[in-house]
């Protein structure tokens, strides 16, 4: 026998949109690290091997960029996915409503 799933639409609406506010704020802190976040070369010093330290830096730096965008679209891909789950639950439950007989109160249904 499978086990009764309890969701609530109403929570579901609320990750929702927790998500959009998470996916968002991962974005402008991207933004603004991008900015004003990349080292420049000279703070690595002027030894010999300064150039490939800084190659490095870069594609560190690059790969960190990719994985915060990333992370923002599945958030976002998340988004969607959360709404379709509120909405069929709610759906469901208007279903179930609607099947439920009439019962008066005192009269056996």
């Amino acid at each position: 026998m499978a086990e009764e799933v309890l969701a609530s639409p109403t929570a579901l609406g609320q990750l929702s949109q927790d998500l959009v506010d998470i996916s968002g704020d991962l974005r402008d802190e991207l933004a603004s690290t991008r900015d004003t976040g990349l080292i420049e070369s000279t703070a690595f010093g002027n030894t010999e091997g300064v150039g490939v330290i800084t190659a490095a830096y870069g594609k560190v730096y690059e790969a960190m960029g990719q994985a915060v965008e990333d992370l923002a679209d599945v958030l976002e891909g998340d988004v969607d996915r959360v709404l379709r789950l509120a909405f069929a639950y709610q759906e469901q439950d208007e279903r179930n409503a609607d099947d439920m007989p009439d019962c008066v109160p005192g009269q056996p249904c």
